[in-house]
């Protein structure tokens, strides 16, 4: 097991580099996040090289409606925002990149659900080399990816009832067990928060 040195050092394990696609000579961004969690992840260097990396991914039948922008510390993407942040001709590609570029730079914390960042992935995943761009451009955007535990599940299983789809339940569930706020260009979702009694929705241009 790595141990921390005098010299404030730790070795990091080969496997978890590996697992955490991080490589010799990468930059990395290091923070605590309370008491005995260090996360170390790959350094944000340019967000706004980040949106619009692709050029028609986004398959039309899936935009959705627009809704504007408000502050917030937290923020939670639903899929659709991730998608058409990297998408430059989705729909609602400058809606979403305004918005993510303008909560970066006041500060919020952007995270998705690993459901939303699968079901983000998907048309990339179709080539590994788009593959690897989407990765990296979220990882650029700084965008952490929150691993839904037993009680996140349960909630996104109980939100279907509310006429969203699975990912968008556990968009609302981790945005509920995280005190966070949505973004989403979808209309069912922001109706649900409603009903929820969860933090007003982020509403994008």
């Amino acid at each position: 097991m790595p141990r921390i040195s005098t010299k404030h050092q730790v070795t990091l394990p080969v496997e978890s580099l590996d697992r955490a696609g991080l490589r010799p000579g990468d930059e990395v961004a290091i923070k605590a996040e309370g008491p005995d969690r260090i996360v170390v992840q790959r350094a944000s260097s340019d967000p706004a090289g980040a949106v619009g990396i692709f050029d028609g991914l986004a398959d039309p039948s899936t935009w959705r409606s627009s809704a504007l922008a408000s502050k917030l510390e937290t923020c939670v993407l639903d899929t659709d925002v991730v998608i058409a942040a990297l998408d430059r001709r989705d729909a609602h590609h400058r809606a979403a990149a305004e918005a993510a570029l303008g909560m970066i730079e006041d500060r919020v914390e952007l995270r998705t659900s690993t459901i939303n960042y699968a079901e983000a992935l998907v048309r990339p995943a179709e080539n590994e080399d788009t593959l690897r761009a989407a990765i990296d451009a979220i990882e650029t955007l700084g965008v952490r990816v929150v691993a839904p535990t037993a009680a996140i599940a349960q909630d996104a299983a109980r939100y279907r009832s509310l006429n969203v789809s699975l990912a968008d339940g556990f968009a609302l569930a981790t945005a509920r067990a995280h005190a966070a706020r949505v973004a989403s260009f979808d209309r069912r979702v922001l109706r649900a928060m409603v009903e929820l009694g969860l933090e007003p929705p982020v509403r994008l241009t």
